[in-house]
């Protein structure tokens, strides 16, 4: 399977951490016993894991993290994994692992640690019984194999379309960190918008997110989050004598600094410095500036342009005197425009960045029905006003952008909601199957793991046995966390298993026992898939490791990471 390669790429990985080591045998210095060096592997996984397992569901618990100067709370995975100071480095493996999930998927790398962890505690009882590693290793690939493929099979096939599954899914990314009546009201923004973005043409209904530009302001309650239909530009109109409002916006999008101009220097044979050595000329001089500032005016509003865009470049702007005459020309301009949003602003308008000033022309112009500058936020009198200009009724209506709100010590954090629920909308679109969530699946998978393994003759029957109780640790730890009694769970999954009732799962608002189809709580397969192949992936790689040598220093000066790599630099057209 595809999402398999994450088991070579740790090997890969966990063989270049110890490659130096190997060196040092082959030199042939004998390295220190490192007694159980496996194990001291092994416990430091459990011990991610142990953390992250009490911030598991929507009720979970969350982590203050200091570093004796600095506090945050966080329960996201990836934020609580950074600050944790982890002395293995294979454990190292599955901090960059569970980034890799959250970065591409939004959800599920809280589930895939704490899975890794619990099939680790269930290898190291089967170590204790003397189970070679491999054994263990190569059977829970296999019952992760088998478990996908019971995956496939219960899985249900929605309308990828359909609004009010989407909904669901999104809600359930956000369960944790938005109450009820927020979730709502961001779940329905962010469907919006990945609706608006989904690429309908395409036979798998893929969404770029890159059309979709999220920001975060502090100020304000949550609910003043909104939607634009656009772009919007964190800057504010350049001059307060230019137009706050244009509409049939004709857009320039201006990336480079005016040269001096081709006819009076065809062959570039220009001076960056003028000496005057006779105060009468330093009239001359002002005037034949001040007619170039007007000709540059004139080419903008010649092709046609009433919005001007110019992107940041050092310390290059807009010309004060540029910036009035513009405003008597009645165009709307913005200075110090990042990349970025040159970038978006190109895609969304139709606009072509134009790189040669002289040389633009009406081609170059891109369109939308409103460019407008609005205040964003009032804060206290003393303080200025925050005014950024948005670009509504693009030429392409996929361009989307979020403006979050709220108040300083949260907005960060309802940014990154976003950006999870947002990720994990866009997973469900593009394989729109789901599973019902609060531990349901764990369990359905669970029973049917260890009906197939009674069926092995082998000791391999006992690692996939392992694998099973793994997965129910999903639903006993959710039960856990939110108030109820694991040992009473287990049995009352066990009996309604048992009895042939399937998806029951836990209810953690209603904490208690509950069928999880009737519930709203939706999860995409696809992400449910890649965390129980990543937790079997990772659970091999460190099993397959049972020592780290400490390599020795070498007297050859290394070459910095930043020597060999390059990165290209801005091009301006302008003075050399």
């Amino acid at each position: 399977m595809s999402q398999l390669v994450n088991e070579h790429t740790l090997r890969a990985a966990a063989q270049s951490a110890l490659r130096d080591g190997k060196d040092n045998l082959r030199g042939g210095e004998k390295p220190k016993e490192l007694k159980n060096e496996w194990k001291d592997c092994l416990d430091d996984v459990i011990k991610i894991s142990d953390t992250l397992s009490t911030s598991l569901g929507p009720l979970g618990a969350e982590k203050i993290l200091t570093d004796g100067k600095h506090v945050a709370v966080s329960n996201f995975a990836a934020t609580i994994l950074r600050k944790v100071r982890v002395t293995h480095p294979v454990a190292q493996l599955l901090i960059e692992m569970c980034e890799s999930i959250d970065k591409e998927l939004g959800e599920g790398s809280k589930t895939m640690v704490v899975l890794t962890g619990e099939l680790v505690k269930g290898a190291k009882e089967l170590l204790d019984q003397g189970f070679h590693p491999l054994t263990i290793a190569h059977s829970y690939i296999e019952a992760s194999r088998k478990a996908v493929e019971f995956l496939d099979s219960i899985a249900v096939n929605e309308d990828p379309l359909d609004r009010g599954t989407l909904l669901r899914v999104i809600k359930t990314a956000m369960s944790q960190r938005l109450d009820d009546e927020d979730g709502d009201y961001f779940a329905d923004i962010i469907a919006e918008s990945l609706l608006g973005v989904v690429d309908q043409a395409s036979a798998k209904y893929d969404v770029d997110l890159s059309n979709i530009k999220l920001l975060c302001l502090e100020g304000g309650a949550a609910r003043d989050t909104q939607l634009v239909h656009g772009v919007v530009v964190e800057q504010p109109v350049v001059n307060g004598f230019m137009p706050k409002r244009i509409e049939n916006a004709r857009i320039l999008l201006l990336s480079a600094k005016a040269p001096p101009e081709p006819e009076k220097f065809p062959n570039d044979d220009f001076i960056n410095r003028i000496e005057i050595d006779d105060p009468k000329k330093m009239e001359e001089f002002r005037k034949e500036y001040d007619a170039l500032l007007w000709r540059m005016v004139n080419k903008i509003e010649s092709i046609g342009c009433n919005v001007l865009f110019h992107e940041m470049l050092g310390t290059h702007s807009i010309h004060e005197r540029v910036q009035a005459y513009l405003g008597k020309r009645g165009i709307l301009a913005a200075r110090f425009v990042d990349e970025e949003d040159m970038k978006r602003l190109g895609r969304a308008t139709g606009a072509k960045r134009v790189t040669a000033f002289w040389h633009m022309s009406e081609e170059d112009l891109g369109y939308a029905k409103i460019v407008e500058e609005r205040e964003v936020f009032k804060p206290e009198l003393t303080d200025p006003r925050i005014r950024w200009i948005f670009v509504d009724g693009c030429r392409d209506p996929r361009a989307m952008t979020l403006v979050v709100k709220g108040l300083k010590t949260s907005a960060a954090n309802t940014k990154r909601t976003v950006e999870h629920a947002l990720r994990s909308g866009s997973a469900f679109l593009r394989d729109p199957r789901i599973v019902y969530g609060g531990g349901a699946v764990e369990a359905v998978l669970s029973f049917r793991l260890k009906e197939w393994a009674r069926g092995m003759e082998d000791r391999r029957q006992m690692a996939v046995m392992k694998f099973a109780e793994a997965l129910l640790a999903i639903p006993l730890l959710l039960a856990k966390n939110c108030g109820m009694n694991s040992l009473d769970t287990m049995i009352a999954l066990n009996n309604r298993y048992a009895s042939g009732e399937n998806w029951y799962g836990i209810d953690c608002l209603r904490r208690g026992l509950r069928n999880m189809e009737a519930s709203s709580v939706r999860e995409p397969l696809i992400i449910k898939r890649r965390v129980y192949e990543s937790a079997a992936a990772a659970a091999m790689v460190m099993l397959r490791i049972d020592r780290m040598l400490k390599r020795k220093e070498s007297r050859d000066r290394e070459i910095p990471e930043s020597v060999t790599k390059t990165e290209g630099y801005k091009q301006t057209v302008g003075k050399k």
